[in-house]
């Protein structure tokens, strides 16, 4: 959200305030960051096109919400529970009812030749519907518009130790986490806990060395992404498998093609795991780690 609004105030004119609002304890979406991006530039591109002649005011407000069982004829595409809603509001000249019901038709705009393509909302309605969620939106000609996203929240979807016969594992124990990407950092720090291990997250590899080699014995598994800048996480494992030759590491990555379980026994690390991975998949392979 941040990044992609910090795009928007580069890219619209000066006569356009952006008013920003995003709370931190909305919780957490499963989502390809690069098509978020996506839905936020478009919708905001847009909202800057409808407000090109007289300026005007762009809200951009992340939130939770829970729509309860009750409600869920108001949003059909959708299941009761948390969400996290996206809203994008402008003052600009709004849509004409005459034709809402084909702003998301692919190739359908307003804008004249050289503007637009016509698939900036085909794309943005594309996108949500693949991350599960739904688009609704509100207009009054000349005097804007409103879009609200809305996106199941993955946070209280966490299955609970105990819950169920399949529930994952729990624990003890200080796992050090090492991710580039802070919300992957985050949603596997939040995991960690539940299942009810200690955590230091680092977003850093080099940082993330430092930490260890500071205090070795601190920690009792390192749990690392492959791919990150400076320091892979492969290369970061053999220097702290150098500083203490014991540390179990598990390593957490999105690409297999260059990795096995025999290249991984060769560097000293105890396994790996493919994102995006499941809750309990991740507690019994710290426990098979854990145990030798």
């Amino acid at each position: 959200m941040k990044e992609a609004v910090h795009l928007l105030r580069a890219s619209i004119p000066s006569t356009i305030c952006i008013l920003e609002d995003i709370d931190p304890g909305c919780g957490s979406v499963l989502a390809d960051q690069t098509q978020i991006h996506q839905v936020i530039l478009n919708l905001g591109a847009n909202a800057a096109h409808a407000m090109e002649a007289e300026g005007g005011t762009l809200d951009i407000v992340l939130t939770r919400t829970v729509i309860s069982p009750s409600e869920i004829f108001n949003y059909p595409d959708l299941k009761p529970g948390p969400h996290v809603k996206l809203t994008v509001k402008d003052t600009g000249s709004g849509i004409d009812q005459s034709i809402m019901d084909r702003i998301f038709d692919p190739y359908f705009t307003t804008k004249g030749i050289g503007k637009g393509s016509g698939m900036g909302l085909a794309m943005v309605h594309g996108i949500i519907k693949s991350h599960e969620g739904m688009i609704h939106v509100e207009s009054t000609a000349g005097k804007g518009s409103i879009f609200d996203i809305y996106l199941p929240s993955i946070d209280d979807a966490l299955p609970t130790p105990g819950d169920t016969p399949g529930a994952p594992l729990t624990g003890t124990g200080h796992i050090l986490v090492v991710d580039d990407e802070p919300a992957i950092a985050d949603i596997m720090r939040m995991r960690l806990e539940r299942l009810g291990y200690r955590v230091t997250m680092k977003t850093s590899s080099l940082e993330a060395l430092e930490v260890f080699r500071q205090n070795p014995g601190l920690f009792d598994l390192v749990i690392t992404d492959q791919t990150m800048p400076q320091m892979t996480g492969e290369k970061m494992a053999r220097e702290m498998i150098l500083i203490q030759a014991n540390i179990p590491i598990i390593l957490n990555t999105g690409y297999s093609s260059s990795i096995d379980e025999e290249k991984i026994g060769k560097w000293g690390i105890r396994a790996f795991l493919m994102k995006p991975v499941q809750i309990k998949e991740l507690s019994e392979c710290i426990h098979r780690v854990l145990r030798g």
